[in-house]
């Protein structure tokens, strides 16, 4: 049994001995305080971001997996098709995984024949990994899940409250990162 979701009127939804469950009072007894505490935690900004992190990334994965695609490699896939070709430090940077990490995920991909690994004329140390014919095919392909994945958030929103969503969205990476980072722009 799962408490009544806070919405709007979550207030509403405690009664004098707690939340309701499932239609029936919450033998907890949990205070007001307590439950007003849980709701606000169930509408802050770090558990509404993770729910929609959740909700799109179980969609692009189910998909991904019918392709025969494991984790990071949607990721992956998608900065190699803008990128064209990159070393494997700035794939993971712009994908957000551990370089070491990213070296398994490329092999992986390599031996699938979705990326190729070459060196460039101009300097010979260095690897460049671009994606080959089925790369970008399934590159594309992911394209369009991505889409899929969040159409049902873009369908709840005008184009101007998508366009303010996504520069809100946009500051707010700016400003986690500056922190993780310690940098200032």
């Amino acid at each position: 049994a799962s408490l009544t979701r806070p919405g709007r009127h979550w207030r509403q939804n405690i009664g004098q001995n707690g939340p309701c469950i499932a239609g029936k009072r919450d033998h907890t007894k949990k205070s007001k305080d307590a439950y007003y505490k849980e709701a606000y935690q169930m509408e802050s900004l770090h558990y509404l971001l993770m729910r929609c992190h959740a909700g799109v990334s179980r969609r692009v994965m189910a998909r991904a997996g019918e392709m025969g695609l494991s984790s990071g490699q949607p990721k992956v896939l998608d900065f190699l098709r803008t990128a064209g070709e990159a070393d494997q430090k700035t794939i993971a940077a712009h994908c957000l995984i551990e370089p070491a990490t990213v070296g398994g995920i490329l092999l992986r991909m390599e031996k699938a024949g979705l990326v190729c690994r070459r060196r460039p004329p101009e300097d010979r140390r260095a690897v460049r990994v671009c994606l080959t014919d089925a790369g970008r095919r399934a590159a594309a392909a992911m394209e369009e899940v991505f889409r899929q994945a969040e159409a049902p958030a873009a369908a709840a929103l005008t184009e101007q409250e998508m366009a303010s969503l996504l520069a809100l969205l946009q500051k707010a990476c700016r400003a986690v990162e500056q922190k993780e980072t310690g940098k200032r722009e």
